[in-house]
């Protein structure tokens, strides 16, 4: 599934495990240039018939998934 996420959402910034706290965590950091672009780029991907398929053959692996938006803050720019 990655091949088909880089296409519709370009590099991502990073892929993480988590090595303490919860293990067999997965943590994707993705950029974007708002919500819309976010939004955008995430319906080209769901109406992708591969991605669809991929899904329904990963999703019974998932035990939870959740997503958070976060923006930069002024003193790091």
């Amino acid at each position: 599934g990655f091949a088909l996420q880089r296409r519709y959402l370009g590099n991502p910034l990073g892929w993480y495990i988590t090595d303490g706290g919860p293990l067999s965590q997965v943590t994707s950091l993705w950029q974007y240039q708002g919500h819309e672009d976010r939004s955008d780029r995430r319906a080209k991907l769901a109406a992708d018939a591969q991605w669809r398929a991929y899904l329904a053959r990963v999703s019974p692996l998932f035990e939870a998934m959740e997503n958070r938006f976060m923006v930069p803050v002024a003193f790091a720019d």
